[in-house]
């Protein structure tokens, strides 16, 4: 489990597409390469979240993109969690 581990800086376009969805949102934790990153989105504006979190080995992620998919990235600092 990575829950206390140091956030990681990454760009969202150049992860690798989970297995076995269509979904453009969802990404292979570059970590654990089990779990997914889901893509947040904050619950106020339902913006997309820079911050986001694997499902399997709790390691947090910082997107660097702007944009995911379309959408504008709304650049937080506080854990998803």
């Amino acid at each position: 489990m990575n829950v206390d581990a140091k956030p990681l800086r990454v760009c969202h376009a150049e992860l690798e597409r989970f297995r076995d969805t269509e979904s453009p949102f969802r990404k292979l934790c570059p970590v654990c390469r089990e779990g997914a990153l889901m893509v947040y989105r904050d619950e106020a504006s339902m913006m997309l979240s820079s911050v986001d979190r694997c499902v399997h080995c709790a390691q947090t992620f910082v997107y660097s993109d702007a944009y995911i998919n379309g959408e504008l990235v709304r650049h937080v600092e506080k854990d998803p969690s």
